[in-house]
């Protein structure tokens, strides 16, 4: 099974730390998807990693399943 990238670009800036450039659209389905999972949160309104583990397989979903579910 062929890995799908992301369209997130990254790059290593001159201290060695990665960066990562979102944009609108992913960071608004991202937002989307812990606003729908905010029970998650707990009290603390604090996700734990399972979440965002989560998050990143449901954005890396097609696109087209994406829409197909929010018909």
């Amino acid at each position: 099974m062929a890995k799908q990238k992301s369209t997130a670009s990254a790059y290593t800036t001159s201290a060695g730390s990665a960066t990562t450039h979102w944009t609108d659209e992913e960071t608004s389905h991202l937002i989307r998807y812990l606003t729908l999972h905010r029970t998650e949160g707990g009290d603390g309104n604090n996700f734990k990693q399972a979440t965002f583990t989560a998050a990143v397989a449901h954005l890396l979903e097609p696109r087209m399943a994406f829409q197909r579910r929010t018909m």
